[in-house]
């Protein structure tokens, strides 16, 4: 009787270097991934950016909006006071009335487009579409122009060449040169190393038993015969 455990281990020597051009593609594809989630950002930023500088406009238009509202409901009164004194006609007052609704009719519709702006920039910060209800104070013209440094000076291709989209097809095209360097491998034998030990108990009759060991070492190879054509067809 015999209870004995094994392990056994193989390693191919990459000699012609499929593992290492799997490796390769793998990497790149990896990198890939990270371009596109850098480039995902970056179009959420623009977007905010972008809102908010609709959102800035918005609330300008609606500042001015407001003086000319100010404006109009002044101007209304007076036109009724020159008809009542003899100093105008009645179109004057129907124009200094059609003026003034004029311009109250182009409040709420200004103040939905900010609203809708808001609750955009609200909605890509990930937070509720209602949880942003007015813009933040604009800080100081002085710190305001120290935030931003002055943009590098570089070429328009270098600029080009530092978009997410284009550095992720080129990681793209390194994986799929990988991929080829790894097919090309294929066409070549592929050697292995092996590595074995076992340990166990042997149990003759009427004997106490004995403990025993072994290790192996071996090395192998395959070569890419018989495969009807399957290699090159990848």
């Amino acid at each position: 009787n015999t209870t004995a455990g094994s392990l056994m281990a193989t390693w191919e020597l990459d000699l012609f270097g499929a593992r290492h051009a799997d490796a390769d593609m793998v990497q790149q594809l990896v990198f890939g991934a990270q371009e596109q989630q850098h480039g995902a950002q970056l179009l959420v930023a623009a977007d905010i950016a972008t809102r908010y500088f609709e959102a800035r406009g918005a609330e300008r238009r609606l500042a001015v909006l407001m003086q000319a509202v100010q404006v109009a409901e002044r101007g209304y009164p007076y036109a009724q006071g020159r008809f009542k004194a003899g100093h105008a006609d009645a179109s004057e007052v129907d124009r200094a009335e059609m003026l003034w609704r004029g311009v109250q009719a182009q409040v709420e519709p200004l103040k939905a487009l900010m609203a809708s702006h808001l609750r955009r920039i609200a909605v890509l910060m990930g937070r509720p579409p209602q949880a942003l209800s007015t813009l933040p104070a604009q800080p100081p013209a002085a710190l305001a122009s120290a935030a931003f440094p002055p943009l590098p000076a570089v070429l328009p291709g270098e600029v080009l060449a530092r978009r997410p989209d284009v550095r992720g097809m080129a990681r793209k095209v390194l994986s799929q040169v990988a991929k080829v360097g790894s097919a090309k491998a294929e066409l070549f034998p592929k050697f292995y190393l092996g590595l074995g030990a076992s340990v166990g108990r042997l149990h003759p009759d009427h004997d106490a038993g004995h403990n025993f060991g072994t290790q192996m070492l071996g090395v192998g190879m395959r070569l890419p015969i018989f495969e009807a054509g399957r290699i090159r067809q990848h």
